[in-house]
Parts: structure tokens; C-alpha cells; sequence
């Protein structure tokens, strides 16, 4: 009979599987949470300890990161709880207050991160050095078997992780972030001083009104604490110490139990004690029909007063401020909304966010930019038209928000942490259906004289254009450097990674529409400023693709490196295995249209390593062949061989004269290869740069030819927009590099179907082979190698010796070493068949 195995998951935390389900974080979110999390902790214990002196220090350069704060560091003793990962060590978890969370595993999910992407943690705390290392050969047995090992301090007190690796963009913006919604705290950023600018807030809220509570969440903190706390205290005690408002009429009630242990399993108790303790209080929840008073204890919470001591009053465009109350069956829980709409591009954090929307709560900074989601599809009017979103930033994409490309609507929403229904464990979703009638309003009015902007510049086919004032007199030089991480932000997105011109087409409209200056020097952009920044931030140097400029090849092996930026990145941080062997893989000898369904033709060079990393390749089944401008004969050769094999190809260039003359020069041939070549192309075309509203891009150019050809093959609107002035050759164009990382893989995947590619029976047969001589050797070792491993005599440092004492014939030491190894084999193999023959 089988045993019955009682299994817990306290393993998950050092998998890396295990660790996205208990922290709801997926792998690419690990480096935020190790930055949000600990100023979170930082931010907690410095308001819950109520110190007269706030301050956070952050230290951070290629490899190394560490956080201190004016608490000096965690005591010994919570550090080994937090390290017992079978039980939660939380003083918020159950409680409904105004926090930054409510779980207590930022510490463990932290621990977990380094352990399984190789960091060294360890804690300085009371003078010792504390380092917590994992058993890992336990691990798979789900045991976690925890060695603590200590030393003499070095360092300040505070938490240190060798060996991480961190953008310094994103860890900056945090910073700034976190210091505009805590203003009463200095931050430090390496040698940078952000100073408070308020004195010390009072921000304890240890207890709380019980019309906060539901009554679900009342009788699961009596229960919590009467089962893992202390059964023994008394209800007294746990009413005065929770909850507000009820200390001096609290002897008035006659209690029926004692002490939370006697009753804590009866439910219709628990809810006696709980309407009894509503009836009881000061608070009072307002009627529905009245206009609720803002809570104190939420107020304390608002950044209103400050706010424009950290951002320019010139770039504050609108600001609002509402306060009401979440219903539910029991009562009301209170909670404001502070909204901002400001110019991003000078103000601290505000320029470093991916999207034009930024959420905080409880003034700390959730995963998501915009957690506000809908339990299903809506359709809301919104500034005068009906749209259908599922999102509070799907609303404002698709009503043209998105456009307000250097505006940012900032809301900081305060509220009781467990009243929010929550619907991830990374806190990244806020159902807000229940205030969703009085969040819209209220965003539709901070937005509601953009969104008109909007509109206007939408019909004239043109971006929103934000006043700045007079700037004209900036030097290039200078509005190149200002604007640098803002548009790699841009350009990247989700990828992390974009061209060098993607960058430039996003630095450039930028700088157009703000200042109303044209950038037109490429090659100044490439190389100083490009430079000066992959100095300034290392990250960047494996983030920003220049183009490919020639190959390397080498003699020894016969391979050639194209000298691309992701190219040579591959190739130097390559780890040699220091061994001579021969590379046994799958090798996939069979016809080409069971390997891929299709072929993407794309006029930029760049352009593949940004879809092979971001997976579209892979998903698609989709190969690239990526050229920088026509086609050579080779390709097109190439090309009319896959198109003989029933494989499909696409095509897809700049929208301009010479993108559509390549497409054309495809399909009906032309002097260099005459026959036509059955190709669909996907774009650009004109009326998909309207679609994705790229018509700011557009750019005058000077050519030498007229394209009288070419021009009779578009529609009369392409015609007059390619063609600026005919007499002086000038023309338009639109590149595809000024699509973002994130707006090139989707307009591909919309328009490229995934195609499953399935051999028949009879091509299967013959792909099959079986290795009858390798399953007789894997036997033969099965029954004879473990008799005669200790018998077999090789001595590597003889056969070195040997190898280096020969004369070398040639240039290549490694003939030699190949050629003896060889013979060395040939004989120890006639050694090894006596002995086999005579067991």
C-alpha cells in the first residue's frame, strides 16, 4: 500500500515556476519587484516606527545594489521568522488600513529572486554581516533547508545584493516617484539628494474605523489572531487595539465571551460582536444622498499640497481632487482620487513611464501603470463618444489619449488596502466596477480639453502639439541629450530592446512637436550622443542595436559574425567550455516547406533581432530575410526558390516611393531578375501610417530621380503625398523604423496568419532512423560499465605532456591533439574489448 506524502509549497519560492504562481510576478517583472518592494519595506518601517528622521538611501552600479534606511536595517530576529517560509510575517496582512500592501512576502519573494538568478543577498543588521544560503540538493524533495552564516559588519546597516543586474532608467524613476508621493522623506540616489520637502506626516493608521471592515473581513482577523496570535486575549483588548473610535464606550458593552478563544468558531457570535461594535462607534458612514466628508486618516495620505514644490507650476495643466465611499452590504469605506494632468518631459519620474497614464496608491507605485481593469467588456461614453474597453487605459487608448504624446495623466488613488478588490497576487488588477461611476467622471474631466486637441489634430492628420513657451534658442545638441531616455522608453516598450533609428524617429518627433525644431543629423545622433549615453548607462549597450557594418570571419572554424550591435553581444559574452568535442544536436535534414509555412521579406537589416527576441518568430514559425533596401538577385533567387515550394511570401518596407517600387519590382520583374515573383505585401502602405497615426513622422527628402514609373501605380491621395514638389525633386516618406519595438511585432502578427506545417505518414517513414549499433552500445555499457569503469587507466596530464612535446606541424596546435586523441581512443578501446572478453 502506498504512503500517503503530505507535501508543502515552500520550495515554489526557489523555482522559478513556483515563484511567478505564489508572487503573481512573471520573470521579467523580477528586477521591479526587487526595487518596489524593498522601498515599500523601507517606507513602512519608517512611518509605522514613527521616526523624526526619514531618509532612504539607495546605492547602486553594474552588478551591485543596496538599500538603507534611517531604521538601520531589520532586527536579527524578523529576518530569521522571514526566513521560515512555511508561515507569512506580515503586521498588514487581514487588516484593513491604508497600506502598500497586504500579503508580507516581499522579503521572501525577494530571497527567492536571488537564489534563482544567482544573486548574493545578505543583510547588515546590530553589527554582524547575515547571509541565508539555501540547500539546493533539498530542493527537489519541496524541504527548504535554510544555513545562516554571519560575520563582522562591514557596511552600513541595510540590505545589499552583489551580482544583480538593474537598469539604472528604472530604478531612477522609482525613486523619483516614490519621493513625490512621500514628501516628507530625503531619498538618496547614489551622490543625488532628492530633499523632503514637507515636515514629518503622521501616517500611522494601526486602527481603523470597523465600517472599514465587511463582515467577511471582521470575523478573518478575529480568527487569524485567535488561532495564530494569542487565543487568550481578550475581546476588549482586541477591539481597542483594532479598531477607532470606540475606546471611551467600549465598557458599555456586555461582552457574552471573554476571550477570542472561547468563541472564535461561532460564526452567529462573531456577527453579534460585529453589528454590536458598528452600533457602538462615533464614525458614522454617511448617506448615500449627502456629500461625504474626506476621512482624516485618508487625507494624511494626499500629495496636493506638495505636489508643485517637486513639478513646475507651468507644466501643471489640470488638477481635481474627489473623495466618496466604496458600498458594500455592511457599510461604506471611504476613498480619494487626486488627479494631475502635466507636460512629462522636464518633471522627475513623470518622463520615464512606457505609456501617457501613471495609478499610484496609498502613495507607493503598483506593477502595472494603470491597474484599473473592468470585470468584462464596457461600453462607456467617454467625452462624447461610446467606446468598449475592458480597461481604465484601454478607454484612453482608444479614444486617442495615447497621442498626448508628452502629457501624463497622474491619478493617486487613496483607499483601505483590503477593501480594493484585488485579482492578482502581484496587485497589478483593481476590479473598479463598483466606483466606476465616479472614476470616469472624474478623469473625463482632467482630459476633457485634450481629448478635443485631440480630435482637431486627429483630422488634420498631425499630433497633438503641447505650447512650451519660447525654446528656440536650445541648442540641438542639448534637446538630443534631454530627450535621449524618453524616446528609447518609447521606442523599446516591452521589448527592451530597439534600433538605433527607431530611437532617433521617436527623439525627433519629440523635439518637432515640442520645440518646433527639425533634427535631421543622423550621424551626430549615431555617434556622440548614442555614445555619451551607453557610457553614462552600461545597460544600454546590449539594448541599442546599431546596424550592421561588415562581417568578422574567422579561419580557425569557418564562421563569420555580422558586426551588428546583438551580434557581437552574443559572440564576446559566449563562455568557452575550454574542451575540444564533437557537437552532437538534432539536425534537420528535410525539405524547407516542412520547416516553415512562410517568409517574411523586411527592408531593414536591424529589424531581426528585435523579432527573434521578442518571440514572434518562434510563434509564427515565420523565417526573415532582412535586407537594407532592394533586394540583391541572390535574394530574389532565394525568394523564387521558397515561393517553388509552396512558401508563402510576405513583404513589407517603408512607406515611401522606393518601398513601393520594391514591391512592384517583385512582382513584375525587373532588369536584374526578370521573372515575377508571387509575393503579398503587408505595408507600409499610406493608408496604414494614417491607422497608426504615424503621419507626424513624415519627412521631405531630395532625390535625384523622378519616379515616373512608380507614380503610375499609385492612387491619386498616395501620389500627392509622396510627391512634395515635383520641379525640385522632393518627395515624403514615412520609415518603418518609426513604429516602436511593440508597434512593429503587432502589425505583423495582425496581418501574418500562424500556419501549423504537418509532414504526411509516408514523409514521417522516411524520417525516421533508427541507431540499432548505438542502443547495442548503450546496453553493452548498461551491463558492463560499471565492471569495468576502474579498470580502464587514462592519464590526462600524461597525454597533455605528450601532446605539447610533439613537433608541430602547420599552425594549428589543435591537429596534433586531435590526432593523438584519436589513436589514444583506438587503443584503449582494443584494451577495453580483452578485458570485456574475459569477465
Amino acid at each position: 500500500m502506498r504512503e500517503v506524502i503530505v507535501s508543502n509549497r515552500d520550495a515554489d519560492y526557489f523555482t522559478k515556476n513556483g515563484l511567478m504562481t505564489l508572487s503573481g510576478l512573471y520573470e521579467h517583472q523580477w528586477p521591479d519587484a526587487v526595487i518596489k518592494e524593498l522601498l515599500d519595506n523601507s517606507l513602512d518601517v519608517i512611518y509605522t516606527s514613527k521616526l523624526q528622521d526619514r531618509w532612504i538611501r539607495v546605492n547602486h552600479s553594474q552588478g551591485f545594489f543596496s538599500i538603507h534606511d534611517s531604521f538601520d536595517g531589520i532586527p536579527e530576529a524578523i529576518l530569521d521568522k522571514v526566513l521560515n517560509f512555511s508561515k507569512y510575517v506580515s503586521t498588514k496582512s487581514h487588516y484593513v488600513a491604508i497600506d502598500r500592501g497586504c500579503l508580507g512576502n516581499a522579503l521572501k519573494t525577494i530571497i527567492g529572486i536571488c537564489h534563482i538568478l544567482d544573486y548574493r543577498l545578505y543583510f547588515v543588521t546590530e553589527g554582524k554581516k547575515i547571509h541565508y544560503e539555501i540547500n539546493e540538493s533539498l530542493l527537489d524533495a519541496d524541504i527548504v533547508e535554510v544555513k545562516k552564516t554571519e560575520e563582522p559588519a562591514e557596511g552600513k546597516p541595510g540590505i545589499y545584493i552583489d551580482g544583480i543586474s538593474l537598469r539604472s532608467l528604472r530604478l531612477r524613476r522609482y525613486i523619483e516617484l516614490y519621493y513625490i508621493l512621500n514628501p516628507d522623506v530625503t531619498f538618496f540616489f547614489n551622490d543625488e539628494r532628492y530633499a523632503a520637502v514637507a515636515g514629518n506626516i503622521d501616517r500611522s493608521n494601526s486602527v481603523t474605523p470597523v465600517q472599514w471592515y465587511s463582515l467577511e473581513n471582521f470575523k478573518r482577523l478575529l480568527q487569524v489572531i485567535a488561532t495564530t496570535v494569542d487565543a487568550q486575549k481578550t475581546v476588549k483588548e482586541f477591539c481597542r487595539n483594532t479598531f477607532s473610535g470606540i475606546q471611551r464606550q467600549i465598557s458599555k458593552l456586555d461582552f457574552r465571551f471573554k476571550k477570542l478563544g472561547e468563541f472564535y468558531q461561532d460564526e452567529y457570535e462573531i456577527e453579534s460582536l460585529y453589528y454590536k461594535l458598528r452600533e457602538l462607534t462615533i464614525y458614522k458612514a454617511p448617506a448615500r444622498s449627502k456629500k461625504p466628508k474626506p476621512s482624516p486618516l485618508l487625507k494624511k495620505h494626499l500629495i496636493k499640497d506638495t505636489f508643485l514644490k517637486v513639478i513646475r507650476k507651468e507644466d501643471l495643466i489640470a488638477k481635481r481632487i474627489f473623495f466618496s465611499n466604496l458600498d458594500n452590504n455592511e457599510g461604506s469605506t471611504p476613498f480619494i482620487i487626486e488627479g494631475y494632468l502635466l507636460k512629462a518631459s522636464d518633471n522627475l519620474g513623470f518622463s520615464r513611464i512606457t505609456g501617457n497614464v501613471l495609478v499610484a496608491i496609498n502613495n507607493s507605485i503598483p506593477y502595472d501603470d494603470c491597474p484599473f481593469v473592468f470585470s468584462e467588456k464596457k461600453k462607456i461614453l467617454f467625452c462624447k463618444k461610446e467606446i468598449e474597453a475592458d480597461s481604465l487605459s484601454g478607454l484612453l487608448k482608444e479614444r486617442g489619449f495615447k497621442n498626448a504624446k508628452h502629457l501624463v495623466l497622474f491619478l493617486h488613488f487613496v483607499a483601505p488596502y483590503n477593501a480594493l478588490k484585488i485579482t492578482t497576487k502581484a496587485k497589478d488588477e483593481i476590479i473598479s466596477d463598483e466606483f466606476l461611476h465616479w472614476l470616469i467622471p472624474f478623469v473625463e474631466s482632467l482630459l476633457k480639453k485634450t481629448i478635443k486637441q485631440i480630435d482637431k489634430a486627429a483630422k488634420k492628420g498631425s499630433p497633438i502639439a503641447i505650447e512650451t513657451g519660447k525654446t528656440r534658442n536650445i541648442p540641438k545638441s542639448q534637446l538630443l541629450r534631454k530627450h535621449f531616455m524618453e524616446s528609447f522608453e518609447i521606442a523599446a516598450g516591452s521589448q527592451k530592446i530597439a534600433a538605433v533609428r527607431q530611437v532617433f524617429y521617436q527623439e525627433r518627433n519629440i523635439i518637432n512637436i515640442k520645440y518646433q525644431i527639425d533634427i535631421t543629423d543622423y550621424n551626430y545622433f549615431t555617434q556622440i550622443i548614442c555614445t555619451e549615453f551607453i557610457e553614462e548607462y552600461p545597460e544600454l549597450e546590449d539594448r541599442l542595436l546599431f546596424e550592421r557594418r561588415g562581417y568578422f570571419y574567422n579561419p580557425f572554424d569557418g564562421s563569420e559574425l555580422p558586426l551588428g550591435t546583438g551580434d557581437v553581444i552574443s559572440y564576446i559574452t559566449a563562455k568557452p567550455k575550454n574542451k575540444i568535442y564533437e557537437r552532437r544536436r538534432l539536425v534537420f535534414s528535410f525539405p524547407v516547406e516542412l520547416q516553415i509555412p512562410h517568409v517574411l521579406f523586411i527592408e531593414k537589416a536591424g529589424f531581426n533581432v528585435i523579432l527573434k527576441q521578442s518571440g514572434l518568430l518562434n510563434k509564427l514559425n515565420l523565417g526573415v530575410i532582412s535586407t537594407q533596401g532592394f533586394g540583391t538577385r541572390a535574394c530574389k533567387r532565394l525568394m523564387d526558390w521558397f515561393i517553388s515550394r509552396g512558401i508563402k511570401v510576405y513583404i513589407l518596407h517603408d512607406c515611401d516611393i522606393q518601398g513601393y517600387l520594391i514591391d512592384s519590382k517583385f512582382k513584375t520583374g525587373s532588369a536584374t531578375f526578370k521573372k515575377k515573383l508571387d509575393v503579398e505585401c503587408i505595408g507600409l502602405k499610406l493608408n496604414q501610417v494614417h491607422e497608426l497615426n504615424k503621419m507626424g513622422y513624415v519627412e521631405e527628402f531630395q532625390s535625384k530621380k523622378k519616379y515616373k514609373e512608380c507614380l503610375k501605380i499609385m492612387t491619386e491621395d498616395e501620389k500627392k503625398f509622396f510627391i512634395a514638389n515635383a520641379g525640385d525633386k522632393k518627395y515624403r516618406r514615412v520609415e518603418l523604423n518609426t513604429l516602436t519595438s511593440d508597434e512593429l511585432v503587432k502589425f505583423i502578427e495582425d496581418r501574418i496568419p500562424a500556419v501549423e506545417v504537418k509532414p504526411s505518414i509516408e514523409q514521417l517513414e522516411s524520417f525516421i532512423e533508427i541507431d540499432s549499433a548505438e542502443i547495442i552500445k548503450k546496453a553493452l555499457y548498461e551491463v558492463y560499465g560499471s565492471k569495468v569503469s576502474g579498470l580502464l587507466d587514462i592519464d590526462i596530464k600524461d597525454i597533455a605532456r605528450k601532446v605539447h612535446e610533439m613537433p608541430q606541424y602547420g599552425l594549428r596546435w589543435t591537429d596534433n591533439l586531435i590526432n593523438y586523441l584519436q589513436k589514444h581512443k583506438e587503443k584503449k578501446i582494443e584494451e577495453l574489448v580483452k578485458i570485456i572478453q574475459n569477465l
